[in-house]
């Protein structure tokens, strides 16, 4: 029997947005974009062979969130509570994929290299290699139900409600100030939060990222309204303080992936028996790399503060 071939994997594309569309065509366009990415890559995660299969699965469904947050806020998803619980769903699975993909990659692979003889290790990535292969067992049994096909059908009768709204409203705000309400909101709730809780947990580092998070996505979506230079300064500047708070949180999930592969009964617990050379040899790398992103969240903070507003 022949090897299965990785499926091409379809990225990102930019969503272009027009001053005059209205907010529903607007949220109509990001959102269809999001399920045309996730359904377009469902090939390639369930073959497994290229890890970028789920990881832009997740870039979908993080579009189709975004659109799904932005018109809550405008009353336009009657059923958000409902097409939320949906993308959860899928989301969870997808991360637990996600999360065994970078550990293995980015902690396991790169510590036996170092560490070739060490027996603890090499146990350690078999059982790590074992539970992703059930991860995406149970992936490829959800992108199988007829709840995924449901709520894929959900997401299009949605979309296509979005498409038809005309705006009964005497007025509706333009797409410009709607943009302008949001990003205002987002940088406001950032510039707050840093300036009075700061990063100094766990907690904190973790609502300072998602913060971020809000903030560049936001600015992603509305970013074809105005001048392209300006928006890519602030938006380079706000991805890279997620990316590297996204750093400090790959420490945390490591943790709960070596709590659900056994080596602790929790992620904060010592490890136990036999996994424990194992397990000291990952949490040393993560505090390793853990002081070099300490140093690195203020100056990418800084940048943040200081970068120039583009609405």
């Amino acid at each position: 029997m022949s090897e299965p071939r990785a499926r091409k994997v379809r990225l990102a594309r930019r969503i272009v947005l027009a001053p005059d569309m209205t907010a529903p065509a607007a949220l109509a366009a990001a959102a269809e974009e999001g399920l045309r990415q996730l359904v377009a890559n469902e090939a390639s995660a369930r073959l497994g062979i290229d890890v970028e299969g789920v990881h832009q699965m997740r870039v979908g469904l993080r579009r189709l969130k975004v659109a799904l947050s932005l018109a809550n806020k405008l009353d336009l998803a009657p059923e958000r509570d409902a097409l939320k619980a949906e993308l959860d769903w899928i989301g969870d699975v997808l991360g637990r994929a996600r999360d065994l993909d970078v550990f293995i990659a980015d902690t396991l692979e790169p510590l036996r290299a170092r560490h070739a003889k060490e027996a603890s290790l090499a146990r350690l990535h078999r059982v790590a290699r074992a539970a992703r292969e059930a991860a995406y067992a149970a992936l490829r049994e959800t992108l199988d139900s007829p709840r995924y096909a449901a709520a894929r059908q959900r997401l299009g009768a949605w979309i296509a409600v979005l498409e038809s709204a005309t705006g009964s409203a005497p007025r509706q705000p333009s797409l410009g100030e709607i943009a302008v309400a949001l990003l205002d909101k987002r940088d406001r709730r950032l510039r707050r939060f840093a300036l009075k809780r700061g990063w100094h947990s766990k907690a904190e580092l973790h609502a300072l990222r998602l913060h971020a998070k809000k903030l560049r996505y936001t600015a992603a979506f509305f970013a074809s309204l105005f001048p392209r230079k300006s928006t890519k300064a602030f938006i380079a500047a706000v991805s890279e303080l997620q990316d590297v708070l996204g750093l400090a949180h790959d420490s945390e999930v490591a943790r709960h992936v070596l709590a659900a592969l056994g080596t602790r009964p929790a992620p904060d617990a010592p490890p136990r028996g036999t996994w424990r050379r194992a397990d000291a040899l990952v949490e040393g790398w993560h505090l390793v790399k853990s002081a070099d992103v300490a140093q690195r969240i203020e100056p990418a903070w800084l940048a943040v503060k200081n970068a120039k507003r583009f609405w």
